[in-house]
């Protein structure tokens, strides 16, 4: 029997308490035991924790039952692939100590005899023409080495106060936003297809979208956050699915 390979981005889950935040990994959850039966792969693209830095000896026990989710669902069978996003590049050895596959860069990868980039998405549009110099002092070994030396209950607190202070900044969700964002993706999209990608998969601007463009296929995943929304591959074809509209 064959089995699907999915994609999902953009949950965001804190690694502090937050209030408001059980139903939304509950949905995850419920998710997650569904595709267990059905899925070959799973992709995490990016973001889907709110802030992840590793210690040598330490996770964030708030993000305990997301990570024991994620290694139920590897221990049956289904292989996870996470890529590190703009809030959770920092990656280490974790993941891969346990069994979960994890990626600082895009994937380039081929599934189904279809070409696929798998990228979280930040910067490619080329909206805020300061993050590329931010994305490289944030990426820095000696700033991630400075970093590393504060106690974790303070870079984890201070990781937070900075998400709900980037975050106020951000614009309500609003149409012509949506169509600003759509403009961009398809000046993105005309010039990524050249490479020859079937697919390009991106998270990071939290609007469910797919775009189709002389047999290529775009999709934005959406998020975890308010939509709810998953992408499906199977037998060659990309389904966007909505799990709250479905439940």
């Amino acid at each position: 029997m064959d089995k699907d390979i999915y994609f999902i981005s953009d949950s965001h889950f804190k690694p502090i308490p937050d209030h408001g935040e059980a139903e939304r990994r509950q949905l995850f959850f419920d998710f997650l035991d569904q595709v267990k039966t059905g899925a070959e792969k799973l992709f995490l693209v990016g973001d889907v924790f709110d802030f992840w830095f590793e210690y040598k000896y330490v996770i964030p026990k708030y993000l305990f039952d997301v990570l024991y989710k994620l290694q139920e669902l590897a221990r049956a069978d289904c292989e996870i692939h996470i890529l590190g996003g703009n809030h959770d590049y920092w990656l280490g050895s974790f993941f891969p100590d346990n069994l979960v596959k994890a990626y600082q860069e895009d994937i380039e990868i081929e599934l189904e005899n279809k070409s696929f980039l798998i990228t979280h998405g930040d910067g490619k549009l080329n909206i805020d023409p300061f993050y590329p110099y931010l994305k490289k002092i944030i990426r820095n070994e000696f700033v991630i080495k400075i970093f590393r030396l504060l106690h974790p209950d303070i870079a984890f607190k201070i990781a937070d106060l900075v998400s709900r202070s980037s975050r106020s900044r951000d614009p309500d969700t609003s149409p012509q936003l949506e169509q600003f964002y759509k403009q961009k993706i398809e000046q993105f999209c005309k010039r990524a297809f050249k490479d020859s990608f079937d697919f390009i998969v991106t998270g990071h601007y939290h609007y469910p979208t797919r775009y189709d463009f002389q047999g290529h296929c775009f999709i934005n995943l959406g998020d975890w956050v308010r939509h709810f929304t998953y992408g499906r591959f199977s037998k060659g074809k990309f389904y966007l699915e909505n799990f709250r509209k479905e439940r």
